[in-house]
């Protein structure tokens, strides 16, 4: 047998290549996959983080601490509806843990986007609200603020948990 020349390599390195693009198969990196996902978690965070410093000013009757408050928020609405975007048109791997992770941050994604358009409007209009107290505030969003910390654990125990499962299918360390 012959041993195969280096145009051999090279023809049959841009035929597979040709089939691929032809048939339309092509390899989706779970470590991309992943990454973007816990890119998209760390734009949420951050949001969330400002919207959440920028409340605490808001009911402490910070000077500019409403309006700093309403920029936060309108910027938290911005990320979720970004993410929500990119995340539609993401590229999953082919398997079933993939699909699953995938799912399961759909799913996560649409919760935060109701607990923006919900929970969140509603601490908006309270904070909003000049005729209740700094105190009044604090106790109509305090509940609030409770309730969404626990929806938010237990969706984020689900994520976690379809990201453990792809992370173990594909031989990926989280940190």
């Amino acid at each position: 047998m012959k041993p195969i020349s280096r145009f051999s390599r090279w023809s049959t390195t841009v035929s597979l290549g040709l089939l691929v693009a032809l048939t339309g198969c092509h390899h989706v990196d779970p470590l991309v996959f992943n990454q973007k996902i816990d890119d998209d978690n760390k734009k949420l965070n951050a949001a969330g983080v400002k919207m959440g410093v920028a409340l605490r000013g808001a009911l402490e009757n910070q000077p500019g601490g409403v309006e700093k408050f309403k920029t936060e928020y309108t910027g938290l609405q911005q990320t979720v509806t970004e993410v929500k975007k990119e995340v539609a048109t993401m590229e999953v791997p082919d398997d079933a843990s993939s699909k699953a992770l995938y799912a399961a941050y759909q799913k996560f994604l649409s919760s935060q986007e109701s607990m923006v358009a919900n929970e969140f409007s509603n601490i908006m209009k309270c904070v909003d609200n000049k005729s209740l107290s700094a105190m009044d505030k604090a106790n109509t969003i305090r509940p609030i603020v409770l309730s969404l910390q626990q929806r938010e654990e237990t969706d984020l125990s689900t994520l976690k948990a379809a990201q453990r499962e792809f992370a173990t299918e594909h031989h990926i360390t989280l940190k």
